[in-house]
Protein backbone atom coordinates (compact mmCIF):
# COMPACT_ATOMS: atom_id res chain seq x y z
CA UNK A 1 0.00 0.00 0.00
CA UNK A 2 1.08 3.58 -0.72
CA UNK A 3 1.16 5.86 2.34
CA UNK A 4 -0.37 9.16 1.29
CA UNK A 5 -0.59 10.87 4.69
CA UNK A 6 0.89 14.37 4.72
CA UNK A 7 1.48 15.68 8.28
CA UNK A 8 -0.04 19.07 9.05
CA UNK A 9 -1.71 21.20 11.69
CA UNK A 10 -4.81 22.36 9.84
CA UNK A 11 -8.32 22.01 11.20
CA UNK A 12 -8.92 19.13 8.80
CA UNK A 13 -5.81 17.33 10.09
CA UNK A 14 -7.02 17.74 13.67
CA UNK A 15 -10.57 16.66 12.88
CA UNK A 16 -11.32 13.17 14.26
CA UNK A 17 -10.95 10.46 11.64
CA UNK A 18 -14.43 9.12 12.40
CA UNK A 19 -16.10 12.39 11.41
CA UNK A 20 -14.07 12.55 8.21
CA UNK A 21 -15.03 9.00 7.30
CA UNK A 22 -18.70 9.73 7.94
CA UNK A 23 -18.42 12.81 5.75
CA UNK A 24 -16.78 10.72 3.01
CA UNK A 25 -19.50 8.06 3.13
CA UNK A 26 -22.24 10.71 3.16
CA UNK A 27 -20.66 12.50 0.21
CA UNK A 28 -20.35 9.24 -1.70
CA UNK A 29 -24.00 8.41 -1.00
CA UNK A 30 -25.12 11.84 -2.21
CA UNK A 31 -23.00 11.64 -5.37
CA UNK A 32 -24.36 8.16 -6.09
CA UNK A 33 -27.96 9.42 -6.11
CA UNK A 34 -29.14 9.03 -9.74
CA UNK A 35 -31.29 12.19 -9.92
CA UNK A 36 -28.85 14.46 -8.11
CA UNK A 37 -29.07 18.01 -9.55
CA UNK A 38 -26.00 19.10 -11.48
CA UNK A 39 -25.51 22.18 -9.31
CA UNK A 40 -25.12 20.02 -6.18
CA UNK A 41 -22.46 17.94 -7.93
CA UNK A 42 -20.63 21.14 -8.89
CA UNK A 43 -20.98 22.50 -5.35
CA UNK A 44 -19.50 19.36 -3.80
CA UNK A 45 -16.62 19.36 -6.29
CA UNK A 46 -15.90 23.04 -5.55
CA UNK A 47 -16.07 22.38 -1.81
CA UNK A 48 -13.54 19.60 -2.19
CA UNK A 49 -11.09 21.90 -3.99
CA UNK A 50 -11.55 24.54 -1.27
CA UNK A 51 -10.86 21.96 1.43
CA UNK A 52 -7.50 21.23 -0.19
CA UNK A 53 -6.67 24.93 0.14
CA UNK A 54 -7.85 25.20 3.75
CA UNK A 55 -6.04 22.01 4.82
CA UNK A 56 -2.53 23.38 4.07
CA UNK A 57 -2.26 21.02 1.11
CA UNK A 58 -2.95 23.64 -1.53
CA UNK A 59 -4.05 23.54 -5.14
CA UNK A 60 -0.76 22.00 -6.24
CA UNK A 61 -1.46 18.76 -4.37
CA UNK A 62 -5.09 18.87 -5.49
CA UNK A 63 -4.03 19.07 -9.13
CA UNK A 64 -1.43 16.37 -8.49
CA UNK A 65 -4.21 14.08 -7.28
CA UNK A 66 -6.17 14.90 -10.42
CA UNK A 67 -3.15 14.11 -12.56
CA UNK A 68 -2.50 10.88 -10.68
CA UNK A 69 -6.13 9.86 -11.18
CA UNK A 70 -6.33 10.93 -14.83
CA UNK A 71 -6.46 7.37 -16.16
CA UNK A 72 -9.31 6.43 -13.83
CA UNK A 73 -11.20 9.54 -14.92
CA UNK A 74 -10.43 8.88 -18.59
CA UNK A 75 -11.52 5.25 -18.36
CA UNK A 76 -14.75 6.33 -16.64
CA UNK A 77 -15.47 8.85 -19.38
CA UNK A 78 -14.71 6.43 -22.23
CA UNK A 79 -16.78 3.65 -20.64
CA UNK A 80 -19.80 5.94 -20.27
CA UNK A 81 -19.69 7.90 -23.51
CA UNK A 82 -20.78 4.85 -25.53
CA UNK A 83 -24.03 4.41 -23.62
CA UNK A 84 -25.08 7.86 -22.40
CA UNK A 85 -25.43 11.39 -23.83
CA UNK A 86 -22.35 13.61 -23.58
CA UNK A 87 -23.85 15.87 -20.91
CA UNK A 88 -24.77 12.94 -18.66
CA UNK A 89 -21.36 11.39 -19.23
CA UNK A 90 -19.68 14.64 -18.17
CA UNK A 91 -21.75 14.80 -14.98
CA UNK A 92 -20.98 11.17 -14.07
CA UNK A 93 -17.28 11.78 -14.70
CA UNK A 94 -17.42 14.87 -12.47
CA UNK A 95 -19.02 12.80 -9.72
CA UNK A 96 -16.30 10.15 -9.94
CA UNK A 97 -13.63 12.86 -9.94
CA UNK A 98 -15.14 14.51 -6.86
CA UNK A 99 -15.32 11.28 -4.84
CA UNK A 100 -11.76 10.35 -5.83
CA UNK A 101 -10.55 13.78 -4.65
CA UNK A 102 -12.52 13.47 -1.41
CA UNK A 103 -11.08 10.00 -0.72
CA UNK A 104 -7.57 11.27 -1.46
CA UNK A 105 -8.15 14.23 0.87
CA UNK A 106 -9.06 11.86 3.71
CA UNK A 107 -5.92 9.76 3.25
CA UNK A 108 -3.77 12.86 2.87
CA UNK A 109 -4.93 14.27 6.21
CA UNK A 110 -5.48 11.06 8.19
CA UNK A 111 -3.01 8.27 9.03
CA UNK A 112 -4.20 4.91 7.74
CA UNK A 113 -3.94 3.47 11.25
CA UNK A 114 -6.53 6.00 12.47
CA UNK A 115 -8.85 5.15 9.59
CA UNK A 116 -8.65 1.47 10.46
CA UNK A 117 -9.16 2.09 14.19
CA UNK A 118 -12.21 4.30 13.63
CA UNK A 119 -13.88 1.90 11.20
CA UNK A 120 -13.46 -0.91 13.73
CA UNK A 121 -14.80 1.34 16.51
CA UNK A 122 -17.88 2.34 14.51
CA UNK A 123 -18.65 -1.30 13.71
CA UNK A 124 -18.04 -2.53 17.28
CA UNK A 125 -21.79 -2.88 18.14
CA UNK A 126 -22.16 -5.38 15.29
CA UNK A 127 -19.66 -7.79 16.87
CA UNK A 128 -22.46 -9.29 18.95
CA UNK A 129 -23.99 -10.50 15.68
CA UNK A 130 -20.78 -12.25 14.66
CA UNK A 131 -19.49 -9.50 12.36
CA UNK A 132 -15.70 -9.55 11.98
CA UNK A 133 -15.04 -5.83 12.41
CA UNK A 134 -11.28 -6.20 11.98
CA UNK A 135 -11.70 -7.64 8.50
CA UNK A 136 -14.17 -4.93 7.52
CA UNK A 137 -11.82 -2.25 8.86
CA UNK A 138 -8.97 -3.62 6.79
CA UNK A 139 -11.20 -3.82 3.72
CA UNK A 140 -12.27 -0.18 4.06
CA UNK A 141 -8.71 0.99 4.69
CA UNK A 142 -7.44 -0.91 1.66
CA UNK A 143 -10.32 0.33 -0.46
CA UNK A 144 -9.49 3.95 0.28
CA UNK A 145 -5.73 3.59 -0.11
CA UNK A 146 -5.87 1.45 -3.26
CA UNK A 147 -6.99 4.37 -5.47
CA UNK A 148 -3.45 5.62 -6.19
CA UNK A 149 -2.30 2.05 -6.85
CA UNK A 150 -4.93 1.50 -9.54
CA UNK A 151 -4.11 4.89 -11.01
CA UNK A 152 -0.40 4.01 -11.12
CA UNK A 153 -1.27 0.69 -12.78
CA UNK A 154 -3.28 2.50 -15.45
CA UNK A 155 -0.32 4.78 -16.10
CA UNK A 156 2.05 1.80 -16.37
CA UNK A 157 -0.18 -0.05 -18.84
CA UNK A 158 -0.78 3.07 -20.93
CA UNK A 159 2.93 3.88 -21.13
CA UNK A 160 3.69 0.26 -22.07
CA UNK A 161 1.13 0.48 -24.89
CA UNK A 162 2.72 3.67 -26.16
CA UNK A 163 6.19 2.13 -25.97
CA UNK A 164 4.99 -0.72 -28.19
CA UNK A 165 3.67 1.82 -30.70
CA UNK A 166 0.05 0.84 -30.15
CA UNK A 167 -2.44 3.45 -31.33
CA UNK A 168 -4.77 4.19 -28.43
CA UNK A 169 -7.90 5.47 -30.08
CA UNK A 170 -11.25 4.97 -28.40
CA UNK A 171 -11.82 1.49 -29.83
CA UNK A 172 -8.23 0.28 -29.86
CA UNK A 173 -7.60 1.88 -26.47
CA UNK A 174 -9.96 -0.54 -24.73
CA UNK A 175 -8.14 -3.49 -26.27
CA UNK A 176 -4.67 -1.95 -25.86
CA UNK A 177 -4.75 -1.00 -22.18
CA UNK A 178 -8.14 -1.58 -20.55
CA UNK A 179 -7.87 -5.37 -20.78
CA UNK A 180 -4.19 -5.50 -19.68
CA UNK A 181 -5.14 -3.17 -16.82
CA UNK A 182 -7.82 -5.59 -15.64
CA UNK A 183 -5.30 -8.45 -15.75
CA UNK A 184 -2.74 -6.40 -13.79
CA UNK A 185 -5.26 -5.31 -11.16
CA UNK A 186 -6.48 -8.88 -10.69
CA UNK A 187 -2.86 -10.04 -10.34
CA UNK A 188 -2.23 -7.37 -7.69
CA UNK A 189 -5.43 -8.41 -5.90
CA UNK A 190 -4.24 -12.04 -5.83
CA UNK A 191 -0.86 -10.98 -4.45
CA UNK A 192 -2.56 -8.88 -1.78
CA UNK A 193 -4.87 -11.77 -0.87
CA UNK A 194 -1.87 -14.12 -0.55
CA UNK A 195 -0.12 -11.56 1.65
CA UNK A 196 -3.14 -11.24 3.93
CA UNK A 197 -3.53 -15.05 4.10
CA UNK A 198 0.13 -15.38 5.08
CA UNK A 199 -0.53 -13.01 8.01
CA UNK A 200 -3.62 -14.92 9.02
CA UNK A 201 -5.93 -12.01 8.24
Amino acid sequence: MIAMYVPGHSLLHRCPAGWKLLALFATGAVLAYPDLPVWITGLLATTCVLLYCFSELGLRICFRQLWTSRWIITFTFVAQVWFKPMQETAVITLRITAIVLFAALITLTTPLSEIFANVVRMLHPFQRFGVDTDRIGIAVSLGISVIPIISASMKTVHEASQARGVHTGILLGIQAWAVPLMVLVLKQADELADSLDARGI
